[in-house]
């Protein structure tokens, strides 16, 4: 049995050989965690303690750096959000934070969806240490399957 026209494929111009320096990437991560807050300055619900399974999405890009032609190991991004999973959230000045001997994450502003999702977009500018060229370009955190709040800076409107 012959087949027509292979005879004539140079085998050696399959593969192209890539110069990571000119290698724009864009990646994706999900991992979901469970989470535990209270909105202090809410009348409702939301003020007691009360836990979410969370959804949290992460976009990043920058150069694809040659040790391991990575632009960041999809670990290290895990590892960053896992660090909050299982914790209370609670806004600095809570008088839970002193009462919790649990894992807990103490922030600034109230421990809402929004800010949660700006919370881990600060946390991923770490990874910058092992590829300088490394840009968080958005965190999305859902909240429930029908809810989520996303966090982004102005100039990385161009991926939503």
């Amino acid at each position: 049995m012959r087949l027509v026209g292979r005879e004539k494929v140079d085998k050696t111009k399959r593969f192209y050989s890539f110069k990571y320096k000119d290698s724009h990437m864009l990646i994706y991560k999900e991992v979901d965690i469970s989470v535990a807050h209270r909105i202090l300055d809410y009348n409702g619900e939301c003020e007691n303690v009360h836990g979410h399974a969370v959804k949290v999405q992460v976009w990043l890009s920058g150069e694809i750096i040659e040790k391991g032609g990575l632009l960041v190991d999809f670990k290290d991004i895990k590892d960053i959000i896992e660090d909050l999973d299982h914790s209370i959230v609670l806004k600095r000045g809570d008088p839970l934070v002193d009462c919790i001997d649990t894992k807990k994450v103490v922030m600034d502003g109230e421990p809402t969806c929004e800010n949660i999702s700006k919370l881990i977009y600060k946390r991923l500018d770490c990874l910058k240490e092992k590829n300088p060229s490394l840009k968080v370009e958005k965190v999305r955190v859902w909240e429930n399957p029908r809810s989520y709040a996303e966090f982004y800076e102005e100039e990385n409107a161009k991926y939503l």
